[in-house]
Order: structure tokens, then sequence, then C-alpha cells
């Protein structure tokens, strides 16, 4: 996702989004905060999988993005993002890998994490 194309209203951006419009879309915003984050999320996108740190995560997820916690081959964010996960917030995360790395075996995948 082309988060300063979206953030700055960027029109052939826009209409990718309005072909979208009601269903889910998911995003990529890394540090994007404050009024960006704002833009961002009032473009109807409701997930990213950037957020590195606990305080960029819990940003997104008290404006109500889901957040994806990525631990994979490339970008490994449990250990950063673990404080967020409580009961409150549960609902909203989840885990991704996000993976350049093509596993064959689905044991080979899950030994990996």
């Amino acid at each position: 996702m082309n988060y300063p194309g979206v953030i700055h209203c960027d029109p052939p951006v826009l209409d990718k989004l309005a072909l979208f419009a009601g269903r889910h879309i998911d995003g990529h915003c890394p540090q994007v905060s404050g009024l960006d984050l704002n833009a961002y999320i009032a473009a109807g996108i409701r997930t990213e999988h950037e957020a590195t740190t606990a305080e960029e995560a819990l940003e997104k997820l008290r404006k109500g993005m889901r957040v994806l916690i990525r631990e994979g081959s490339v970008s490994k964010d449990l250990d950063a993002l673990q404080p967020c996960l409580n009961d409150a917030t549960s609902a909203y995360m989840c885990l991704c890998t996000d993976d350049r790395i093509r596993s064959t075996s689905p044991s080979t995948a899950i030994s990996t994490i």
C-alpha cells in the first residue's frame, strides 16, 4: 500500500481504494502516527503489519486498527509487540509471517517461528 499516496490523497491511489470500498482493505503504514495515521485510517484501511514498537502498535490499536504481529524469516516483531497483547487487545491482534522464504512443509514453517 502506497501510504504516502493515501495520506496525501493521490488520485490514482484513492481510485484504487474506491474499488474496494466497503470491503476489507489491508495496509502497510510503517512509523505513521498522529494526523497522518488518522488520514490513513479514514481512507478505510483497517489492518497493518508494520508496527515494530509497542508505542506504535498501541496508537494504531487505540485508533481502531487491527495490528498483525510479524514473526517470520525477515521481520521478528513478537518480542517488541508482546507487551501490547492482553485480554482487551487480543481480539484486534494476530500473528503473520510476511515471509520471503517459502516452506514446503507445515512443520518447517512452524519450527521457524
